[in-house]
């Protein structure tokens, strides 16, 4: 991880983070958030906000303290097999995020492109 052409620069890191935080979830979320918490889904934004925002803080922290990927911080806090299983478990959750991010976008599309176009599902 000491290679500077595999790492990205502080500014770029700062708009990766709000992409991720907005990215597709903004588009569809109002509804579900205000179909649990009500009037109040304001405060459920802002408090998802802080915990995200303060998760990505403590994986950067984590990442500068051991200079190496999350595969290899894993693997050497845990060793070989229980690092390997919770690599990948966590593999495995980014990509059951893909899929369901992928999903959001397709009906989307669909919703907002082809809204008399019926699905197969």
């Amino acid at each position: 991880m000491n290679d500077k052409s595999d790492q990205i620069s502080p500014f770029l890191v700062y708009f990766l983070i709000v992409k991720i935080q907005i990215g597709v979830g903004v588009l569809g979320f109002q509804r579900i958030i205000i179909r649990s918490a009500g009037n109040d889904a304001w405060m459920a934004v802002i408090i998802s906000g802080i915990v995200f925002s303060l998760g990505i803080w403590g994986m950067y922290k984590l990442l500068n303290r051991h200079d190496m990927d999350l595969i290899g911080i894993q693997k050497r806090l845990f060793g070989k097999w229980l690092g390997g299983l919770l690599n990948i478990i966590w593999i495995l959750y980014w990509l059951m995020v893909g899929i369901s991010v992928l999903r959001s976008y397709l009906e989307i599309v669909q919703s907002w492109v082809f809204p008399k176009l019926t699905h197969g599902w």
